[in-house]
């Protein structure tokens, strides 16, 4: 759950890449925002989880 975080800020630039060089119209399909979706949450469990100290590193 952890390496979701380390996938946000590719997430970022997949999509703004996409959106400044107009690959595939700029749009995104519904695949791509539920993959986001389902890795943005997992970061946010992930970060939950450190500040409350379920996750040690």
């Amino acid at each position: 759950m952890l390496v979701c975080i380390g996938y946000l800020p590719g997430i970022y630039f997949y999509y703004k890449a996409k959106k400044d060089y107009g690959l595939d119209g700029g749009k995104l399909t519904k695949a791509e925002i539920l993959w986001s979706t389902i890795i943005v949450a997992l970061a946010v469990i992930s970060v939950v989880m450190i500040v409350t100290g379920s996750i040690k590193i």
